[in-house]
């Protein structure tokens, strides 16, 4: 039945699920691929392998996650904090906000 549903397949995408940040408000893993032009808004779709569990994740971007992990290169070391809600100043629109770390590629060995 779900298979017909419009956008539905995109979202399946290889049975990569995606990261619950209200179970768990950080993620701690390795950056895999970034996915463009996914779902019904044209999204941005990033896969991570979780460091908890080594399993592969994905992250709907937003404006600021798809800034910040713009220059993210495969297997690079990354961190993303969920700090919940917050309000653009400049337009009063909430969006999820995120602190995001990143290990410099120079520092892996």
């Amino acid at each position: 039945m779900a298979d017909d549903w419009k956008g539905w397949e995109e979202q399946k995408m290889e049975d990569t699920p995606v990261y619950d940040f209200t179970k768990n408000r950080i993620l701690k893993g390795l950056f895999i691929e970034k996915r463009e032009q996914i779902g019904h808004n044209g999204s941005n779709m990033y896969i991570f392998e979780n460091a908890d569990n080594n399993e592969r994740v994905a992250i709907w971007g937003n404006t600021l996650l798809d800034t910040r992990l713009k220059n993210c290169v495969e297997g690079q070391e990354v961190g993303l904090e969920y700090l919940g809600l917050a309000k653009s100043e400049k337009t009063g629109w909430e969006y999820h906000n995120f602190k995001v770390f990143k290990r410099p590629m120079e520092e892996i060995s």
